[in-house]
């Protein structure tokens, strides 16, 4: 029996090839990989509500709200197997509000159940809005909070994937990958 790191090695050597030099191809169909390092920083970021009233800030941890603008350059110490480079935007922009969703429902606690809504986060790319998008965030450790930000051209065949880490000071660092395949990767 394999152990997960086991099998997670011996997944990553057979992800190695790319299949036209007698190399074992990527079962995903990945033919070549580029990997970024980003910063940037996080602007229009309000302070946390309290929208209970109870005198303390709705949301500990993470706290995401803003507008997240980034830049990729390539990490060397990685090396790339793509051929052509990939060509990355000058910026990423991924817009987060908080307010109460769906718009044009309420969230005051009396608000009947037909009209009721909820308070939450609503994440929007700005940029680069002809790719197809899936774009997230999740909480990290020590209240950071890292993007998940995968873009898709329109035939799902080179995919970006970035992880953006908002730090205390509203400054980004984080990673990223763009990949090229020889199948789709959009998966709704």
């Amino acid at each position: 029996m394999l152990k997960a790191g086991a099998l997670a090695s011996l997944l990553t050597l057979v992800a190695c090839g790319v299949g036209d030099d007698g190399t074992t191809p990527d079962p995903t169909g990945r033919q070549c990989s580029t990997y970024f390092k980003t910063t940037g920083s996080v602007t229009g970021q309000t302070a946390i509500p309290d929208n209970d009233g109870d005198g303390q800030p709705d949301i500990s941890g993470c706290w995401p709200q803003g507008k997240w603008t980034f830049t990729t350059a390539i990490d060397t110490a990685n090396a790339s197997t793509c051929s052509p480079s990939p060509t990355p935007l000058p910026s990423y922009e991924v817009q987060i509000d908080y307010g109460c969703y769906p718009v044009g429902k309420s969230c005051d606690p009396g608000a009947p159940p037909e009209t009721a809504g909820n308070y939450g986060f609503e994440t929007k790319l700005v940029t680069a809005t002809d790719m197809r998008n899936k774009v997230k965030y999740s909480s990290g450790g020590g209240g950071l909070c890292e993007g998940l930000f995968e873009l898709f051209s329109a035939d799902g065949k080179e995919v970006w994937n970035f992880h953006p880490t908002l730090n205390a000071d509203l400054s980004i660092k984080g990673s990223g990958e763009f990949s090229r395949y020889s199948t789709d990767q959009w998966t709704d």
